[in-house]
């Protein structure tokens, strides 16, 4: 299995010219820092270790008590590397996870897998706070107690009680769901 680690560091200036991915991959780190940070210059994306980018270097090194040589050694790299990764934790918004599977219409009983679990637990959520809807055991198999579980959700939300999840059913099931986090 891979691990994430920051890029090589860029030694020297000599370095620098020389590889211009890592010095794009530097202005982007320095580019985040500095949307949050006043004392570090904006710096533009292009890849070249320029005037630029030395005196962001120098700027970030400055006020983060590292020597002042405007080139990103180990231990500037690793400093710069590791505040732009706590940033992204802190700003990034988190990606939307799509799991109705496009590529099929309707989940019904005899089907199994995630879209399963998915709706097993979105069933049991709105058990937890609806008396008159019941929980359903996740187990990733659409059986008789989901499909019941499923046609009683359709009726309470004026659907055709079919007992299988199409998309104006799922729809529903995503709607009520974000309205839960909504009031949450």
């Amino acid at each position: 299995m891979a691990t994430l680690t920051s890029q090589p560091y860029l030694r020297t200036k000599t370095d620098h010219l020389d590889d211009r991915t890592n010095t794009f991959q530097l202005q982007k780190f320095l580019q985040k820092i500095s949307e949050n940070d006043n004392d570090i210059p904006f710096l533009n994306t292009d890849g070249i270790y320029g005037d630029e980018t030395t005196e962001a270097v120098r700027k970030y090194q400055e006020k983060y008590n590292l020597p002042q040589t405007g080139l990103a050694d180990f231990e500037t790299w690793e400093s710069i590397y590791e505040l732009y990764r706590d940033l992204m934790e802190l700003t990034e918004e988190a990606l939307p996870l799509h799991i109705y599977p496009t590529e099929i219409i309707t989940i019904k009983q005899g089907d199994n897998g995630d879209a399963v679990i998915i709706i097993q637990l979105l069933l049991n959520s709105f058990a937890d706070r609806y008396a008159n809807l019941n929980k359903v055991r996740i187990n990733g198999q659409y059986t008789n107690e989901t499909a019941d579980a499923v046609r009683n959700f359709q009726n309470l939300s004026l659907l055709e009680p079919t007992g299988e999840v199409n998309r104006p059913t799922w729809n529903e099931m995503v709607k009520l769901y974000r309205a839960f986090l909504v009031n949450e």
